[in-house]
């Protein structure tokens, strides 16, 4: 689903087309829109469903009728972003503007639908099963904290949190469970908080720590830079 949304906005000249200085606020800005929104929705369609992608094609059918699955499609492209940044650099700044012209007043108008969904979290889907709760559980800190060696920490500490952590997710599963709320949906959304966390670990904190440092020798009264430019420091 993802490589089927970039390849199809890699060969989309969306950007290139409707932003031509001699189409500002004219009518054929908003024509040559539509023609780019119905090209890419086929594109889409007709990659998951050869068939109903003719049909799309030969305007036998409409992208209304297959709103669902683009709002499905263009929702996980935006969510794989939120995830991992470092993803899509050449396609998702074309993915945004396409949305965000298609979901003005005028284009959902003309279209009939918005291919604009909320992005899923795990908030919602847990609001969906009943178990929001659960995110104010005590135990939510140490299901979905980050076990990391850091300097100075013992391997029989991390075992230990490793077991703690384990116990507090069968924990909240098994507290938490319900009709309509499987143990394994409610693991899946554990991970999918630790998973952030874990990438917050190995790509924030390290920036954290540099700025902490840079501060503490470079920065502020009395700091190693001061000392450096004051009596008997090396211009001297």
């Amino acid at each position: 689903m993802l490589r089927l949304v970039e390849s199809v906005l890699s060969i989309s000249r969306y950007t290139d087309a409707v932003d031509a200085p001699r189409l500002a606020g004219s009518a054929k800005r908003r024509q040559l829109q539509m023609r780019e929104f119905d090209s890419v929705f086929t594109a889409i369609v007709l990659c998951c469903d050869y068939v109903k992608g003719q049909e799309l094609a030969a305007r036998q059918t409409s992208s209304r009728d297959y709103g669902v699955l683009l709002q499905t499609i263009f929702e996980t492209a935006r969510r794989y972003k939120i995830i991992n940044p470092e993803k899509m650099g050449d396609t998702y700044a074309k993915l945004v503007y396409l949305l965000q012209d298609a979901a003005a007043p005028w284009a959902e108008e003309h279209l009939e639908f918005s291919p604009v969904a909320p992005v899923r979290t795990v908030h919602a889907r847990l609001e969906e099963l009943g178990a929001a709760d659960m995110l104010s559980d005590p135990l939510i800190a140490t299901a979905t904290q980050t076990i990391a060696p850091e300097p100075g920490k013992a391997r029989y500490t991390i075992e230990r949190e490793i077991k703690a952590k384990e116990r507090a997710i069968e924990t909240l599963a098994a507290r938490y469970r319900g009709a309509a709320c499987e143990p394994d949906e409610l693991r899946r959304c554990i991970y999918s908080i630790g998973d952030n966390h874990a990438y917050l670990y190995q790509a924030r904190d390290p920036v954290d720590r540099v700025i902490s440092l840079l501060l503490s020798h470079f920065g502020g009264e009395g700091g190693a830079g001061e000392g450096g430019a004051g009596e008997g420091g090396a211009g001297e």
